[in-house]
């Protein structure tokens, strides 16, 4: 991974002075230390030299850092010792730990026992962590405080993998260094007493980091959460925290449960950006898991990221994101939320009145067949589940294709509390275009990327195959999130989307500044060169500018361009945008069955109402059939298919759907569909018919008729589109 300049997050911080420790020898100001333990090491001298390291953690650990010290690790080396640092640097001369040489980085490789750590920090303030590779521990990278008003950590450019072993479960925290449960990175302590006007940590910036097969990758959590000594939420304990191009994937506890990814509890003031969780929390575990678990949090922002493809392991919940206990103002923007087992997103109120859940947003974002596994109680891209406090929030301007319903509610859960409006349903998910999930070597969906001296004409930039990037002249950049003008005042660099084919698009987008400093940049979105809209990013902005388009029509070949210029000198204007796009459903119908049965009447050998959103039928016979609303006005040609979400708990094994037109209104077998369905189904399925196919299918539809079943029973049916 690649070293960037610092991100502002409010880091204006202070000298925390660092009294010595009895016993513990004083490392001289500004000291550089080396560690290789290969040929030429010793133990026995200073360890100033690179031609005299020492060989392992041992003098390292017998002193206490300050001021400008550095502990440097041989590239291509590995230890199998615990790395124990104390300490504290300045905002000007912080401590730092990193690799030097050529070669592989730093790998501490322990045991795999639970008490395994790879790095502790005991109260670190003003440390920077760099280039390490951490295995095979109960926890990688432990950061420990035991006391309040410590500022200033950073850690970046690494790779966790394999950290398992701690579960509450097994393990209580006053026995585990803090840690609720094993992560490739843990910011952690004892119990603290502490008011809100008081911290732990504050201005951390975690950036470029890989985790991977962990039990979770990086966490903040004393404990599972604590409550302040004046009794305020506690959300105080950490605060001003950048997380920067998280990388973790597969994490899956190596049979040894696992609960989320990433955890974020007791904090406040925190922005996550430019990140990827795939394929998190990948273990079965009875209290339920989540790639992004939320608790005693305020202020949170994550955007321009991907959360996706939770696994299906049987466990509860299987979500994105886990809003679990008080949290306040958390603001998920202009991500991709896809292919969860459960709800792309979950607001809990299951932990009674002292609970709260208030102010949050959900906006810009694109979800994407979420609740793949078909749990009863969880499914939708956002649910509401149960009742005990009343979440409150905005769920607005976003993209979305959900079998399972864009908002669900269930066990007595409601979205009383949110204002839902101005969210865009695509035709499928194929018509769907995310930008970081189509980056690659070479172009993909339609995406490219150009650069330009004068705003005008453009050039494709070749793939950097060492980055990992689209390079041009002049510093122009393109990455998966982000890009960088070059520096030249009249020039730009852009993603570009070239449509497919013709329809009625709409698009949500969101600028932000990757790395703080410089005069800003400018950033533009053009359709065939013609400027829709145009914004301007401040040099310290990281909470962005949206620049959306709805119901913008396309015809095959059209340029949409996502266009960055310096405003000046591109000093510090690498920009975080992450456009998503896609082809509108409309016009379609979609019968959810959320209050009501929206119009459809149950006619023969049927009884039942909805009940948590779900049409609940009960068959008398082998004959039972459903009307849809009349006289509905399909456009045939537009509208080509029919699907279902259905349940059949009937021994019969068939289901059939009747049609009528404006032309042919007689009902008949020759305007009909049947298709096969499981006996007794413990889970709903989704049928999707191609009615186009059909010779009838022709002119405008006036109305169906949907036959359950052929046999008596329960049979549920969730949500009935046309589209």
């Amino acid at each position: 991974m690649r070293r960037r300049k610092s991100l502002l997050v409010a880091l204006t911080v202070v000298l925390v002075a660092g009294g010595g420790l009895a016993g513990v020898a004083v490392a001289a100001p500004g000291s550089t230390y080396y560690v290789d333990n290969r040929a030429g090491c010793s133990n026995t001298g200073p360890g100033q030299q690179i031609a005299a390291p020492w060989c392992d953690f041992t003098p390292v650990n017998a002193r206490e850092y300050g001021p400008g010290d550095r502990i440097l690790l041989a590239r291509s080396a590995r230890w199998n010792q615990q790395l124990n640092l104390r300490g504290k640097g300045t905002a000007a001369d912080p401590v730092v730990l990193d690799a030097y040489g050529s070669g592989p980085r730093p790998h501490i490789q322990r045991d795999g026992r639970p008490a395994d750590r790879g790095v502790r920090l005991a109260n670190p303030s003003h440390w920077r962590v760099g280039n390490l590779e951490v295995s095979h521990a109960g926890a990688g990278i432990v950061a420990y405080f035991d006391q309040l008003g410590n500022e200033g950590l950073t850690i970046s450019d690494i790779f966790v993998h394999d950290i398992t072993g701690v579960l509450t479960q097994q393990w209580p925290c006053k026995d585990s260094d803090g840690i609720f449960s094993s992560a490739g990175i843990a910011i952690t302590g004892p119990a603290l007493s502490f008011t809100a006007a008081q911290y732990a940590l504050k201005d951390v910036l975690i950036r470029d980091i890989e985790g991977t097969r962990n039990l979770g990758s990086v966490s903040f959590d004393w404990c599972n959460g604590q409550s302040g000594s004046d009794g305020h939420d506690g959300n105080s304990l950490v605060r001003n925290v950048v997380l920067d191009g998280l990388n973790l994937h597969d994490d899956a506890g190596a049979g040894q449960g696992c609960h989320d990814s990433l955890r974020l509890v007791n904090l406040r003031q925190v922005v996550v950006m430019n990140s990827m969780l795939r394929r998190e929390a990948g273990c079965p575990i009875p209290s339920g898991t989540a790639a992004v678990f939320l608790g005693r949090v305020l202020d949170i922002r994550f955007l321009n990221s991907i959360v996706a493809e939770v696994p299906d392991t049987g466990s509860p919940d299987q979500t994105g994101f886990d809003h679990e206990i008080v949290t306040d103002s958390v603001r998920l923007q202009n991500n991709l939320i896809a292919s969860n087992a459960g709800p792309g997103v979950e607001y809990l109120a299951i932990h009674g009145p002292a609970d709260h859940s208030r102010d949050h947003e959900v906006s810009g974002n694109l979800f994407l067949d979420n609740a793949k596994a078909n749990q009863p109680a969880h499914l939708g891209g956002i649910a509401r589940i149960n009742h005990m406090i009343r979440p409150t929030g905005t769920i607005r301007g976003n993209l979305f294709h959900e079998p399972t319903g864009f908002t669900r509610s269930a066990d007595g859960g409601n979205f009383d509390g949110f204002d839902i409006r101005d969210n865009v349903e695509l035709h499928s998910i194929g018509d769907s275009f995310h930008a970081p999930s189509a980056f690659a070597a070479t172009s993909r969906d339609g995406w490219s990327y150009q650069q330009s001296a004068d705003g005008s004409t453009w050039r494709q930039l070749p793939f950097d195959q060492a980055s990992g990037q689209y390079r041009g002249t002049g510093g122009a950049v393109v990455e998966r999130f982000t890009q960088t003008p070059p520096d030249c005042a009249g020039c730009w660099t852009a993603r570009t989307w070239t449509a497919p084919k013709a329809g009625t698009i709409s698009l949500r987008s969101r600028a932000l500044k990757a790395e703080a400093g410089g005069d800003g940049a400018r950033v533009r979105l053009t359709v065939n060169g013609r400027e829709l809209v145009r914004r301007q990013v401040g040099p310290v902005d990281l909470h962005g500018v949206e620049l959306n388009a709805d119901r913008l029509v396309v015809a095959p070949g059209d340029v949409l361009r996502f266009e960055v210029n310096p405003d000046g000198s591109n000093t510090a204007d690498r920009t975080s945008w992450a456009p998503a796009l896609g082809y509108l459903a409309e016009p379609s119908r979609w019968w959810r069955f959320d209050q009501d049965t929206e119009g459809w009447r149950l006619w023969h050998q049927l009884t039942g109402s909805v009940r948590d959103g779900v049409l609940t039928m009960e068959s008398a016979g082998d004959d039972p059939f459903l009307f849809s609303p009349d006289n509905l006005g399909l456009d045939a040609a537009s509208q080509r298919f029919v699907e279902l979400r259905l349940r059949n708990g009937t021994r019969g094994t068939a289901a059939q759907i009747y049609f009528i037109t404006e032309d042919d209104q007689t009902w008949s077998e020759d305007k009909q569909v049947s298709l096969r369905v499981a006996a007794t189904e413990r889970t709903f399925e989704v049928h999707r018919l191609d009615l186009g196919a059909h010779p009838k299918w022709r002119g405008r539809i006036k109305q169906l008729r949907i036959d359950p079943s052929v046999a008596a029973g329960k049979v549920e049916l969730d949500y009935v589109r046309v589209g």
